[in-house]
């Protein structure tokens, strides 16, 4: 059952779903509904800002794409240090918070597994391990691949399904000993983590794979930047709702809570 289903703030959440009450396992969000009954007011905060940030620097790129103007590098993701990364990396950052203090004040350790993930996400990001591991093994993986084809991209694209296999069997071990809330996060975010990945990984493959004229290689460069940017604000999202609806969002995140206290 998803964590967005219908759970009052500071409700004990840790049984197995099968021991919850009938209204709590109709309690699904339908996605007409859940802007209004799964949004709080704190992560209606959360997702402005990411979601605004998205829109703004999805634009920037637009432009950048399809007029002379705003040709400064640093407006696009897959630079290294770029404005566009670095509000990622602020979003991996709060993702890994968030987790971590649900996991502390909750009391379910295995969700440190996913704090741990998502710090890793961002450590690879930001000190470019997978471009480090594509460009270390690529020569070694090219001579069994077609002529054309970019060994270095298949070499990462390759390195991040394994760090994505790693971290689904972990989790999946957890989801055995830690049934009840680590199971239904972990679900929701493994399917979260394949949205981000199909646009950071696959769109991103294809693209550099495959030979496209002027506009379709600018509708791609969109896609790619927009799409990676929209799936960690879809998680960071996600991770805000739970933490709130369970009372458990830092203070410094929460404007809200602070006016009730």
């Amino acid at each position: 059952m998803s964590l967005l289903a219908g759970h009052a703030p500071g409700h004990a959440d840790d049984a197995d779903p099968e021991t919850r009450t009938d209204a709590n396992r109709n309690g699904r969000l339908s996605l007409s509904s859940f802007a209004t009954q799964a949004m709080t007011p704190t992560a209606l905060k959360v997702a402005i800002v990411a979601l605004g940030g998205d829109a703004l620097f999805a634009a920037l790129r637009a432009i950048q794409l399809t007029t002379p103007f705003l040709q400064n590098p640093m407006f696009r993701l897959s630079i290294d240090g770029s404005y566009p990364e670095i509000f990622q990396y602020v979003k991996f950052f709060v993702i890994a918070c968030l987790l971590g203090f649900l996991a502390v004040n909750r009391r379910v350790r295995w969700l440190f597994v996913w704090t741990a993930g998502f710090l890793f996400l961002l450590a690879d990001d930001a000190l470019m391990i997978h471009e480090g591991v594509g460009a270390r093994f690529s020569p070694s993986v090219e001579p069994f691949l077609p002529s054309g084809i970019d060994a270095v991209a298949i070499t990462e694209f390759g390195y991040l399904g394994l760090v994505a296999l790693v971290m689904f069997v972990v989790a999946a071990i957890g989801m055995v000993f830690s049934p009840g809330l680590f199971r239904r996060l972990s679900v929701d975010l493994m399917l979260l983590l394949m949205v981000a990945g199909f646009f950071a990984v696959s769109v991103d493959l294809v693209h550099g794979l495959s030979s496209f004229g002027y506009v379709a290689n600018t509708l791609f460069a969109i896609v790619e930047d927009g799409g990676e940017m929209l799936g960690a604000s879809l998680i960071v999202i996600y991770a805000a709702i739970v933490a709130d609806r369970r009372g458990e969002m830092p203070q410094w995140l929460s404007s809200v809570r602070r006016l009730r206290g």
